[in-house]
Parts: structure tokens; C-alpha cells; sequence
């Protein structure tokens, strides 16, 4: 087992991470998710030895590995530019490091060999990786991360320079690898949809420090701050007052909203913000809490429409529904209470 024990990072005298501490099991994939430039491949460097912290502890297993040299932990490390040899073909490149192992050559070849299978890559033995796709690469990468029979492996960004319909295909092959491996897997991303794809948990990590953990359902469906909720893309926001508390229920300019349990206490009187996930309203009639407006655009996407609304005091929503709807027109929404995200107003406690 994996334990990260308040780690603390300076860069040009910033603080970059702050009291850094998780754990991680022996078959769990874990998430660090966040926005670019938050510290999280430091973190994964830090981890593999690579790079120093001012402060903290890397254990494993409950042995402090924190000033081991970063060969002798024997954790693989797939980095987000990929890192390939130029002058190398793939069989090479895969075989590098147990070369620096100065390993038997019958036993590279059979383990080259076994791990290209792994990563359909074996008729590729050959190939220059400079006449390789960005995918080809990514797999090749992933091999060589896995040759050694790594402990704990770490992947930054794996599918961060590849275009979004070769990632969505590779996301598929990635996630069929690391299952048929018995070790746990650290996958770094900023996108959400990898991290919920490919993580057992989630930790989220926002100005140096981790702000929510979880599952992906939990983090997803109760982030804990406006700005996590916003990091998730639900942009459809409400000003308002809290008239009553139990159940909740908020004043707005467009009408008193009733809102489900929420994870923290308001009080009466108490300004806030209401998040709207974009799949929570539907066509109503003209009854208490449903919101008139007006529809402003209508536009296909996958498996129904966006639907952009203004309200009558000029704020604009933006919903997801299964039918089109027709600009101009006038309608009245209902609101998910259960779905509904209740935050303090910012610059409130």
C-alpha cells in the first residue's frame, strides 16, 4: 500500500502543494483531478523520486521510501509527452530499462514481448516510433512503463496529446489494460470523463491542496464548493435568500425554488447560490417554483438538445432536453429539488 504523507512543494517560492496526504490500496485505481498547473505531475514526480518535496513522506507497505533513489522503488512512471527514444524502434524503446537492469537478454525478449501483446502492439516490434500515431506512441509509452513489472503504476495526462475521438478509443483499450493488471495505478488527468472512467476514487486537487475525495458519483453529484461544481461544468447559477431552511427553500427574482438535503446548514435570512445541473429541469405548467422563460436556442447534441433559456429578469440557463424547442418561445421549467446544489454566496460564510 501506497501512503502519502503531508507533502509540501515550493516552486519560485510559491506554494505549490500543501499538506499533500492520501493512501492508496493494493488494486485500486486512483484520480488526482485537477485544473493544468495545479502541481499534480510534481506530485507524481515527488513520488517516484524523481523530484524532492521540502517536507513529507512517501511510504510503501509502511516503509518510509522517501529518500530512496528513484530505481530502487520500482514504480513505473508513463510521462505525458511520452519521453520515447527517437533512434529507437519500439522493441528498444519497451526494453530500455531492464537493459539498465542489465538484465539477461532471453529474459527481455520474452518480457518485451509479453508486454507488447498486452498493448497490441507486437507486429509494431520493428517500427521506428518516430513513423508511429500519437496512439501507437501512447501504447509503446505504456509498455515501457510496464516491462519492469512495477509495483505502483503512475500515469500523467496518458491521453492529453491525442485528439478527442482518438481518445475516446484509447480511453476503452487503456481501461481493458489496467484491468487485467493486480497493481494499483495513480492516473493523472484534468479532464473529468477520464477521471470518472478510470478512477475508483477521486481526489481533487485545487490551489495545492486536496479540497474533495471520494468516488466519482460522490464528487460529481455533491461537490463541496462552488467552484468544484463549476470545475464539473454545471454553470446554470441563481442568486438568492433563504426563507426557510427545513425544507430548505430560496427567494429568488424569478420565484421561491425548493431545494433537497444538502451536505452543510443554511440560515433564514442567508444569501446564496443555487447550482442548476444542466439535467434537471423539464417543461411545466404555470404552478409554484417553476421558472418562466423564454427559449433562446436549440441546438442537437448526441442524444438530445441544448436548450439556452432567459428568464424574465435577464439570467440565462442552459438545459439539457431529449426534443428540440422552439426559439421564442415562452414556457415555464420545473426544477429537480433533489438535484439541486446550494452554496454560500461568494464572499459569504
Amino acid at each position: 500500500m501506497l501512503e502519502i504523507l503531508k507533502i509540501r512543494k515550493y516552486y519560485e517560492n510559491q506554494l505549490l502543494l500543501d499538506d499533500i496526504s492520501f493512501t492508496l490500496g493494493a488494486d485500486e485505481t486512483v484520480c488526482l483531478l485537477g485544473p493544468s498547473g495545479g502541481g499534480k505531475s510534481t506530485l507524481l514526480r515527488i513520488i517516484a523520486g524523481l523530484e524532492e518535496s521540502e517536507s513529507g513522506q512517501v511510504l510503501w507497505d509502511g516503509q518510509d521510501v522517501t529518500a530512496e533513489p528513484a530505481h530502487l522503488r520500482n514504480f513505473g512512471l508513463m510521462f505525458q509527452d511520452y519521453a520515447l527514444f527517437p533512434h529507437l524502434n519500439v522493441s528498444d524503446n519497451v526494453a530500455f530499462g531492464l537493459r539498465m537492469q542489465r538484465l539477461p537478454d532471453d529474459d527481455i525478449r520474452r518480457r518485451v514481448a509479453e508486454t507488447l501483446a498486452l498493448v497490441n502492439m507486437s507486429a509494431f516490434a520493428k517500427r521506428r516510433v518516430t513513423d508511429l500515431s500519437g496512439g501507437e506512441q501512447q501504447r509503446v509509452a505504456l509498455a515501457r512503463a510496464l516491462v519492469p513489472h512495477p509495483r505502483l503504476l503512475m500515469l500523467d495526462e496518458p491521453l492529453g496529446a491525442l485528439d478527442r475521438a482518438l481518445r475516446a478509443q484509447l480511453s476503452e483499450d487503456l481501461r481493458a489494460v489496467l484491468q487485467q493488471m493486480d497493481i494499483p495505478v495513480i492516473y493523472v488527468t484534468h479532464d473529468q470523463e477520464e477521471a470518472f472512467a478510470f478512477g475508483d476514487r477521486l481526489f481533487v486537487l485545487h490551489d495545492g491542496r486536496i479540497i474533495q475525495s471520494g468516488s466519482p458519483s460522490q464528487v460529481y453529484n455533491h461537490p463541496d464548493s462552488l467552484w468544484l461544481a463549476t470545475f464539473f461544468g454545471h454553470k446554470n447559477r441563481l442568486q438568492g435568500t433563504v426563507e426557510s431552511v427545513d425544507p430548505l427553500r430560496v427567494r429568488t427574482d424569478d420565484g421561491l425554488i425548493a431545494c433537497g438535503p444538502q451536505p452543510r446548514e443554511f440560515n433564514i435570512g442567508q444569501k446564496v447560490t443555487l447550482v442548476l445541473p444542466s439535467d434537471t429541469a423539464s417543461l411545466s405548467e404555470q404552478v409554484e417554483g417553476a421558472l418562466k422563460a423564454r427559449v433562446t436556442d436549440s441546438r442537437f447534441q448526441g442524444m438530445g438538445h441544448l436548450v439556452d433559456f432567459q428568464l424574465t429578469d435577464g439570467t440565462e440557463l442552459t438545459f439539457f432536453f431529449k426534443d428540440a424547442q422552439k426559439p421564442g418561445s415562452l414556457v415555464f421549467l420545473a426544477l429537480e429539488a433533489q438535484s439541486m446544489l446550494c452554496f454560500p454566496a461568494l464572499g459569504t460564510a
